[in-house]
């Protein structure tokens, strides 16, 4: 419906503006735009930032509803909402999110093609994120000399801005060199350099890691080669007795080494004949990469004598070779009989294991390498007095090696024991060509061991290697380590191959849940401080405890471990990842570090064993299958304790485990008394638990149980001490700690320790004090929960939630934190803290958990 208008009255029209009478007045035009809010700025790349315009007319008044556009220029930011209409005031305002590249960025606003105003920002680079080296290093240098030139790196925020003005120090990842300075700050392009480094003076890998507050390290590696030859040593072929126009038994070798004893490779080494008359193999032979260079043969000359050849290098003393040249004959001698089940030297000098089945290799020379002998070799085994086995092997191959090499099995006489064939204190007798087929000048040394009786092979009992398997279930990842009957067969398939033993015997035990996110690498060491908890919590004795967590994207490690100081350490707890087929290597090597072993120096491994007897983490010794029967090639695989592939224990590694366990105090026979806490071992006590590293002491909250005593193995320069309120002393403890495998601080320990102490003693306890040289912590009880004799009803709540999970809630500021226990079976399910531990799947049988709720210095069951 329509009203009439009357001549003359005046109608305010808002979209088309003022009409009065006939005619049409159009709107006010935007005269000006200004800016309201500053037109320089000053903000972090992505940051948001309102600006504010005024558009007025041509009177100078507020001008309202007038269409602004905002767009975003320099720097690629956006703006939202685009266009605004201005309001009452003519202001129009506009959210501008800078964008990511640091530097000058640009925001204008117009209300016509005519009428802008711009703002600019100084974008400013966000909170370091990276650190990593800027262009190449150079990929080689001299040792102890200075890198050229030195690193440099660049720390960058989340967007790749370099970033100035940022603290970076240095250390030293790997190589015994030096640099300078400590610590430096980003210039204007975000970078900083080293002034000098200096590489170590042993040949190999040196690291040097950059390190920023809250940031992953970045690294630059640089392998360090041998310097100018200093020394020329004999290293095999000296002073030996052979026959006129044969072949000597070993041919001379030298070695090239520069003034820090590293070995030179590439030199070029003269070998020539000075006396007798003989041949060799070539006049000029290069060192290899250990600084070894040897003829292939060396004849000698056809007159009896002496005969002599010559090493030489330019400007290094020679060395000379003597070899007595004597009438032609023939000779057949056994050097050695050894049992490889594993590992083994040549002389055999790593011990067997009864119930483990191995190859017998019979090492038999000739004292010429030409020959088309093939004689038998006969060995018989004995228990005792009692001959077990007898055995005729054939010949390998025709012609009995000068110098057998081990890696070819073609080249010794080679008879396969079953298990039972292996018993404890057996013996072994051999003799080659035993029908005396062969014309020798000596048929005593067909003999082993020569004369009368039998030699032993060191065939010794062995405990079985219990394993306790936990599925860890991490509530940051929802995920939970893939291990069960089905798959843990799979998972030992390595450790039973490259450990010494006849028996792995693994069990499963409930699924552990942590907090912790292990896409922090730093969670993983804490982690297995908890497994380590729940481990003595156990009263566990000789069990490896050992949790499997789940593989996921951006996983940071694929294990982590312990290593003891000693067999008698209980500290036997490490993780893996379920992602195979590296997970069956890992969990090797990993319970390799609780036996004791550190990283074989390969791949930049830290925390290297700086005694490992072979360059680059070779294996020595040729390995043996004891599933395929495979002879394993030292030289082209290296020791799984290291980060270069393929992978066999070396006879170093094998042998210092098989000492290991030889040497363990806790272990028990098949069929021993079970590590369960019973009534007759286990006493009341407190579980102390925590860790020391450079920048301090941790000491978490206390936990009083039954469980087996587990006290320091060794004194050392942390004290734990457990305090009344009169300060007298309730408890003493003075220990080392635990080194764990890949920690970034090498003065990181960890400890947990079960103290027996009655009752009465643990309500003395007024505070518990962790004292150690690199900082103290101190726990206290909450005064309420210190006045109670136990739990409230109300101090623990369960609650069920969605996936048929448990949640246990409880009041985190009165309890720091509680241990979650299965009431039937004792089996820790949790240590939780922040006020809730959130369980995958149902409540045990019996529909009943219980809380141990920590005060700090004891705690109290809930139930």
């Amino acid at each position: 419906m329509f009203r009439r208008i009357l001549p003359g009255t005046c109608v305010t029209l808002i979209v088309f503006g003022v009409s009065c009478g006939d005619s049409v007045v159009a709107p006010p035009t935007p005269a000006a735009i200004t800016a309201v809010s500053p037109a320089s700025i000053d903000g972090s790349v992505g940051a948001p930032v309102s600006v504010t315009v005024r558009v007025t007319n041509g009177q100078g008044g507020a001008l309202a509803n007038a269409s602004v556009s905002f767009a975003a220029g320099a720097g690629n930011g956006s703006v939202s909402p685009a266009t605004v209409s201005t309001d009452a005031r003519g202001e129009a305002s506009s959210t501008w999110t800078l964008g990511t590249a640091a530097g000058t960025q640009s925001l204008s606003a117009s209300v016509s093609s005519s009428l802008r105003v711009t703002f600019t920002a100084a974008a400013t680079p966000g909170e370091a994120r990276s650190v990593a080296v800027q262009g190449q290093a150079p990929p080689s240098g001299m040792v102890g000399s200075d890198a050229a030139p030195p690193p440099v790196f660049v720390v960058r925020d989340a967007h790749g801005n370099p970033v100035p003005g940022v603290t970076v120090s240095f250390t030293l990842r790997a190589g015994n060199g030096s640099f300078e300075p400590d610590s430096t700050v980003t210039d204007g392009q975000g970078q900083v350099a080293v002034e000098r480094w200096t590489l170590g003076t042993t040949a190999g890998v040196n690291t040097l890691a950059a390190h920023v507050a809250g940031v992953p390290m970045g690294t630059v590696t640089v392998n360090g080669t041998a310097a100018a030859p200093a020394t020329m040593v004999s290293l095999a072929g000296q002073d030996q007795d052979g026959e006129v126009g044969a072949p000597v038994a070993t041919p001379p070798a030298v070695q090239v080494r520069d003034g820090y004893g590293n070995p030179v490779q590439g030199v070029t080494i003269a070998f020539a004949v000075v006396e007798g008359g003989g041949a060799v193999s070539s006049a000029v032979h290069a060192t290899n990469a250990a600084g070894v260079a040897a003829v292939a043969w060396w004849t000698l000359g056809s007159v009896v004598g002496v005969n002599t050849l010559a090493a030489t290098l330019p400007g290094i003393e020679p060395v000379v070779f003597t070899a007595r040249a004597g009438a032609s004959t023939f000779n057949l001698y056994i050097e050695s009989v050894h049992l490889n089940q594993g590992s083994q030297t040549r002389a055999g000098s790593i011990g067997a294991v009864a119930g483990r089945p191995g190859l017998l290799r019979v090492i038999v020379r000739g004292s010429t390498q030409l020959n088309q002998h093939a004689p038998t070799v006969r060995v018989r085994l004995y228990d005792g007095a009692v001959m077990v086995r007898e055995a005729l092997i054939p010949a390998p191959r025709l012609g009995v090696p000068l110098n057998p090499d081990l890696a070819d099995a073609s080249q010794t006489w080679n008879l396969q024991l079953s298990a039972e064939d292996v018993v404890a204190g057996l013996t072994v007798e051999a003799v080659a060509d035993p029908d005396g087929a062969i014309a020798e000048t000596d048929r005593d040394d067909n003999r082993f061991p020569r004369g009368t009786g039998t030699a032993s092979l060191d065939v010794l009992p062995l405990a079985p290697m219990r394993v306790v398997f936990i599925p860890v279930h991490t509530t940051a990842q929802n995920r939970t380590g893939n291990i069960s009957s089905a798959n843990m067969d799979a998972f030992l398939v390595e450790t039973r191959t490259w450990t010494p033993g006849n028996v792995v015997l693994p069990t499963i035990r409930s699924t552990y849940t942590t907090g912790l996110d292990l896409s922090v690498g730093d969670n993983w060491s804490r982690l297995v401080g908890e497994i380590q908890a729940i481990r003595i919590a156990a009263g566990a004795t000789d069990e490896y405890y050992h949790g499997i967590v789940a593989a996921f994207p951006g996983t940071p490690w694929g294990g982590w471990a312990y290593i003891p100081d000693s067999p008698a350490s209980r500290s036997r707890s490490g993780i893996t990842y379920d992602a195979f087929p590296s997970a069956s290597r890992l969990l090797a090597h990993e319970l390799g570090h609780n036996l004791g072993r550190r990283h074989a120096p390969c791949g930049n491994a830290a925390g290297i064993d700086h005694s490992y007897p072979h360059v680059g983490a070779t294996l020595g010794s040729p390995g043996y299958d004891i599933i395929t029967g495979e002879i394993i090639e030292p030289e082209t695989h290296h020791d799984y304790m290291g980060y270069c592939g393929p992978w066999w224990a070396s006879d170093y590694t094998y042998d210092g485990i098989l000492q290991w366990r030889r040497s363990d105090p806790y272990a028990r026979p098949e069929g021993g008394a079970p590590a369960a806490n019973t009534a007759d071992d286990a006493t009341d006590g407190l579980l102390l638990w925590g860790r020391v590293q450079s920048g301090g002491a941790t000491l978490n909250p206390a936990f009083s149980l039954r469980a087996r005593p587990a006290l320091p193995e060794t004194a050392g320069p942390h004290e734990l001490r457990g305090l009344a309120a009169d300060g007298s002393v309730v408890f003493r403890l003075s220990f080392a700690g635990v080194q764990v495998d890949h920690s970034e601080d090498p003065a990181e320990r960890h400890f947990a320790f079960f103290v027996p102490l009655r009752p009465d003693e643990q309500e003395r306890i007024e505070r518990i004090e962790l004292v150690t040289p690199r900082g103290s912590a101190t726990r206290r009880p909450d005064a309420t929960m210190q006045a109670r004799a136990a739990p409230a009803p109300s101090d623990v709540r369960l609650e069920s939630r969605p996936g048929n999970r448990v949640a246990v809630v409880w009041d985190a500021t009165r309890h720091p934190m509680v241990m979650v226990r299965d009431p039937q079976t004792g089996n820790v399910l949790s240590i939780g803290r922040g006020g809730t531990v959130e369980l995958p799947g149902p409540i045990p049988a019996g529909d009943r958990l219980e809380v141990l709720l920590s005060d700090g210095v004891r705690s109290r069951a809930w139930e």
